[in-house]
Parts: C-alpha cells; structure tokens; sequence
C-alpha cells in the first residue's frame, strides 16, 4: 500500500494506514511477470540490472541461501507487496509472492530511511 502524506505544523509527514493484508499481497500479475522471465537467456542478475527490465521499481531487500539455492527479496517500492525470486543462470528460478505480513515488515522497516518522517496509524 503506499504511504500516504499528511500536512502537519512540522511540515510534510508520511502516513501509513494499519496493517491490511489485501495492501500488501503480491497481485497475481506481478508474480506472473516475474514468471514469464524464467528460462531467459539472461541470467537474475543481469535481468534485475538492466535499465530497460520491467523491475525497475522493485528493491533488493535480502539475500538467503536455502539448500545450496540463492534467493533473492525484492520489494515493489510504490505499492509495497514483496516477492522472492530464485536466483538461476537463465532468468528466474522459482518465483514465489511473500505472505503479507512480511511484506509489511520489510516495508515498515525501510520507513527510517525516507526523507520525511513515517506516522504508523494503528
């Protein structure tokens, strides 16, 4: 869900409105983007570096090895739903939707990092 702005007598502020789980669930067209890029000639890698990818707005937020796999989390900057990609020589491995609530988290985590100040309603 995006961060909403409110005007306060201190100035500008971000506003983010109580957990819903429905704000923060990867859409099934965003999953399906991802998977549309397995088997890619190009590897996670590159995909993700490139200027003219269509992952532009998502972010780099962890980074695991489960099982000799690498597996990247990426965040969609704008609307805050989280994916996780495995990371594969050709395109994407496996791609799976994180479950809301950490979605959220890691959201509500990079909140120290904006210029304004975040409020947490709720």
């Amino acid at each position: 869900m995006p961060l909403l702005t409110r005007d306060t007598p201190g100035g500008p502020v971000w506003v983010r409105p109580p957990f819903r789980p429905a704000d923060y669930t990867a859409p099934a067209e965003a999953v399906h983007l991802f998977a549309r890029w397995q088997g890619d000639e190009q590897g996670t890698e590159a995909i993700l570096g490139s200027r003219e990818s269509p992952f532009q707005n998502y972010l780099e937020v962890e980074r695991t090895v489960r099982d000799g796999r690498t597996w990247i989390v990426l965040l969609e900057a704008s609307r805050e739903f989280g994916v996780e990609v495995e990371v594969s020589l050709h395109g994407f491995g496996q791609v799976l939707p994180l479950a809301p609530e950490r979605a959220y988290a890691l959201a509500a985590a990079r909140d120290p990092l904006r210029k304004r100040p975040v409020i947490r309603e709720g």
